[in-house]
């Protein structure tokens, strides 16, 4: 195998592994705006606008089901006090629709 063939199947690797290891799928616009909103929360850590923002969400029609349980499930993270957490998964929903 030459040195060309080697790196094509590196990036192969590299594009498969990247693709394979996403936690999401794509999302609604309104999806993501919530989820900006909520990666903006959790890096203030400012707990009456999750407060205020769960219900929101909670009340929301425009989410899909399962686009409005990963944000709930950030949401959950965020309120038992793992910020860091939150607004890392937050990042990587918003991170991930920039991919499809």
């Amino acid at each position: 195998m030459n040195a060309n063939s080697c790196l094509l199947v590196l990036v192969v690797i590299g594009l498969l592994m990247t693709v394979g290891c996403r936690k999401y799928g794509p999302v609604s616009d309104s999806t993501y705006e919530y989820a900006s909103a909520l990666y903006s929360i959790c890096n203030l850590k400012d707990q009456q606008r999750l407060d205020a923002f769960r219900q929101k969400i909670e009340q929301a029609d425009s989410i899909p089901g399962k686009e409005k349980d990963w944000i709930l499930d950030i949401v959950g993270q965020a309120e038992s006090g793992n910020w860091s957490e939150a607004s890392a998964r937050a990042r990587t929903l918003l991170e991930e629709q920039v991919l499809d």
